[in-house]
């Protein structure tokens, strides 16, 4: 089943076809058709001929029903042959020409994705375009295709392509990145962060030092990047090169003296670590206070003695035993420590704790607690999160303007001022504002900002946010899809996502319904951008129509209209489910959809699609609670009967829920009687143990129904332990 559509592209420049499909009767002559075209693609000498060729090439071959017995027009060398000169080019069509391809592979050209050809494709960006968006793809290659995550090389063919064209701060950026998508450096990294460092002390005219590699040394350790005597080679031919061949030749006796001393110490930075991990920081300072030979000193003991901290108090007592200063880089282990345990409050007491002991903020030390709130602020929406967050970002801007001159051959493992990360979360942050005009003159400053740290703007990270804030401020329709036609050109997959949540919750009045057009629309943008279309598409829109429905029938203001637009909405969503060929819906999409049709009293609906899951035997527990729950509440029994006979006859697996369930469908169709069957009989013949929650479902419709007293004095005959917890809660009550 195709998983990207070939249609005519209004994005690509060559989407009008030059070459017209000629009338054809037989697959004889669509298979020489087919040919003529691969033959072109095969010779073409540039990307804007594989463009125009391209979408009818594919047309062809699916006319023609070309089978894996024929032999394959392309071959594997002439798929990467297109590839690479894709990739030459690099214009955001091509990259989208590339992913398009990619998921063609397998159902087109019945050919599996493999990691030569994405090396093929890296290989291609790397050497002939902006280094970024080499990286980026790197980024995206988890999620394309054959799910491959870059390896090592691909990092290595990107920063050595990209090291004589981008800033340290870039290079640094790029490693940090590398190492989070779980890539462990090789010692050839090390040379690129050495050249990439020189580059930066020759572009602001500083003379490099032979003690400032000392700091580097130290940077490369921190980011566990292996480094050699080779790589010192590689350094003193730098000094020799700009004639510094004195210096060169004292940076080798530095990394000789750092060397024998290694060999000599008796105590590992491994054994303070654990020794910190395992009986505490007082332990491991005792460890350190111990030896004999140091060669490690104070000041680099306490990233080791620290490095599982989690309070102020660890600090205080390493830095007054050890008589040594934290540096920013300590105060940013123990403050991540706590933002990843989730301890937030603790991080900002120790990042007041390292303003006032006089520490410059970077973007190492601010970014785990803007994490840290971002977390937060989807566990419960608030804008203090945000004021905070903006309030640390201010801190880090003042510490490292724009005009530093920190900002390019700065040591610090992380950058001096605000980085790309920072923004993208603070961006994150304000599209979940609750008062939006308040704080767009927030993002619109941001935006400047970022400009002047010369940090891209037109990316998804920041497009998506604006989107959402600018959909939120706005009064009519219009303005909304204005504001996301503004932006949209640069959304990925995650970018689309978002916006799409925001488009399907903005209400212009208490009355309405999303606009299903224009929420498909965008979902034909991200086809166009050759994004692969997901269930969640549909599950957002569906999970706002039962938001919508929940929330009318709890207002109990009956209105009859707006329920039937809501109807008709689904309905609509559901026969776009059903048309669309590029994937097969899943389990979870088909029981939000039964939910939202429960939700809207459509039970029929709600019952031909569980009739179609259950003959596909695509259904699972949660599907089956939710049409027992739509059984209930349409008083249904004899379908519900139906439904958990035939589940029963197959020996499918009730869970508790299922159970619960059953329970409280029973009691809403007036069973009561069959209901207290199945928590007293049913359930422990089946291996299910009642829990509280089920007894409370039979006692609640026991008291509407006047009978609650027999029903308490059956559950403390024969469940005496959840009886106990029943008084316990009528106590209360």
């Amino acid at each position: 089943m195709d998983t990207v559509r070939h249609v005519v592209r209004p994005g690509l420049p060559h989407a009008r076809r030059a070459y017209r499909t000629p009338v054809v009767d037989t697959k004889q002559d669509l298979s020489k058709t087919a040919k003529s075209y691969a033959d072109t693609l095969k010779t073409a000498k540039d990307s804007s001929t594989i463009h125009t060729v391209y979408p009818t090439f594919v047309e062809e071959l699916r006319k023609a029903k070309f089978t894996s017995q024929t032999e394959p027009l392309l071959q594997k060398q002439d798929v990467a042959s297109i590839l690479r000169k894709l990739a030459s080019s690099g214009r955001p069509e091509d990259i989208q020409r590339i992913q398009e391809l990619l998921y063609d592979l397998e159902t087109v050209f019945d050919m599996r994705p493999s990691l030569d050809l994405y090396t093929t494709i890296v290989e291609g960006l790397a050497e002939k375009i902006q280094p970024q968006v080499a990286f980026d793809f790197l980024k995206r290659m988890p999620t394309l295709p054959g799910r491959y995550v870059p390896t090592m090389d691909h990092f290595l063919a990107v920063l050595e392509a990209s090291v004589d064209q981008v800033s340290f701060l870039w290079i640094r950026n790029a490693v940090q990145n590398m190492h989070r998508m779980g890539c462990r450096s090789k010692q050839a990294v090390a040379n690129i962060i050495i050249k990439s460092w020189w580059n930066s002390l020759e572009l602001n005219r500083e003379e490099p030092r032979p003690e400032d590699f000392i700091s580097l040394f130290d940077l490369l350790e921190s980011w566990r990047i292996p480094y050699t005597i080779e790589n010192v080679d590689f350094a003193v031919k730098l000094f020799e090169g700009a004639s510094l061949s004195a210096s060169g030749q004292e940076l080798r006796r530095v990394y000789q003296s750092m060397a024998k001393d290694d060999n000599s110490s008796n105590i590992s930075p491994a054994q303070l670590s654990q020794a910190a991990q395992s009986s505490g920081v007082q332990a491991a300072i005792e460890l350190f206070q111990s030896s004999q030979k140091r060669s490690i000193s104070p000041s680099n003991a306490l990233r080791y003695i620290l490095q599982y901290s989690h309070t102020l108090s660890d600090i205080e007592l390493a830095q007054r035993e050890l008589k040594a200063q934290c540096d920013v880089r300590h105060w940013t282990v123990v403050i991540s420590n706590c933002a990843r345990a989730d301890k937030l409050s603790e991080a900002l007491c120790i990042y007041d704790a390292s303003r006032a002991a006089g520490i410059r903020p970077d973007a190492g030390l601010i970014a785990p607690i803007l994490r840290g709130l971002w977390r937060k602020s989807l566990q419960k929406r608030s804008d203090d999160y945000l004021e905070e967050a903006l309030f640390l970002y201010k801190d880090l801007s003042a510490a490292s303007p724009p005009s530093s001159t920190l900002q390019n051959s700065n040591l610090s493992r992380h950058s001096p001022g605000p980085d790309a990360t920072i923004y993208h979360i603070l961006f994150r942050l304000l599209s979940r504002a609750q008062d939006a005009d308040k704080y767009y003159p927030a993002a619109e400053r941001l935006l400047e900002d970022m400009e002047a740290y010369n940090i891209p703007t037109d990316v998804s990270a920041i497009a998506a946010p604006m989107i959402c804030l600018e959909i939120q401020r706005a009064s009519s329709p219009d303005e909304a899809w204005e504001a996301y036609r503004a932006r949209q050109p640069v959304l990925d997959e995650d970018g689309y996502s978002i916006v799409l949540q925001h488009f399907s919750k903005k209400q212009f009045g208490s009355r309405w319904v999303p606009a299903i057009q224009e929420y498909f629309t965008i979902v034909q943008d991200m086809r166009r951008a050759g994004i692969e279309i997901t269930t969640k598409v549909y599950n957002i829109l569906l999970t706002q129509i039962g938001f919508l429905s929940t929330k009318l029938l709890r207002e109990g203001e009956f209105d009859g209209d707006f329920k039937d637009d809501l109807i008709t909405v689904t309905r609509r969503t559901h026969d776009l489910l059903s048309l669309d060929a590029s994937f097969e819906p899943d389990s979870i999409i088909l029981s939000q959809l039964i939910s939202t049709y429960q939700r809207l009293g459509c039970f029929g609906d709600a019952y031909r699609v569980w009739e179609l899951m259950y003959l596909t035997g695509s259904f699972n527990c949660v599907t089956v609670s939710n049409i027992l729950d739509g059984c209930g509440y349409a008083n249904d029994i004899h379908t519900a009967h139906a439904i958990w006979r035939k589940l029963s006859r197959d020996g499918f697996s009730f869970d508790l829920h299922n159970w619960n369930t059953w329970v409280e469908c029973l009691c809403r169709c007036g069973h009561l009687n069959m209901a207290r069957k199945v928590v007293l009989q049913d359930m422990p013949d089946a291996g299910k143990k009642p829990t509280l929650d089920t007894v409370m479902i039979l006692v609640k419709f026991a008291r509407r129904n006047g009978v609650e007293v027999e029903v308490l004095a059956q559950i403390e005959k024969h469940l005496p332990s959840l009886y106990r917890g029943v008084t316990q809660l009528k106590s209360i009550d």
